[in-house]
């Protein structure tokens, strides 16, 4: 959890907010605005869509704003800077765990 959420601090919370709020510091110059990412699992039927937010951070699923220079996908970030494709899924997963625990429940 702990890489995970270094990951987070690193990489999304200048967009979607130290919590996941989508208000992070770059957040107001963005359109469209980060997602909040507190209320995934309340938007898909109390299910925390980790298939999803791993296609989404992976770049294997489009979503408006993962596509510019700012956002990049962090996918092929996670390849460049680990050993293997093994780790790089591993930390990806880390990743998707931490944001699923930001969930509000």
């Amino acid at each position: 959890m702990q890489r995970g959420k270094e990951s987070y601090r690193t990489l999304c919370a200048e967009c979607h907010g130290e919590q996941g709020n989508g208000d992070g510091s770059s957040a107001s110059g963005l359109t469209p605005r980060p997602t909040n990412l507190t209320t995934l699992a309340r938007r898909n039927n109390g299910r925390f869509p980790a298939a999803r937010v791993k296609a989404t951070i992976k770049g294997d699923e489009f979503h408006v704003g993962h596509d510019t220079p700012r956002m990049g996908i962090w996918g092929v970030y996670f390849s460049t800077v680990t050993r293997d494709g093994k780790e790089a899924d591993e930390r990806i997963d880390d990743l998707v765990k931490f944001i699923d625990s930001l969930q509000a429940r």
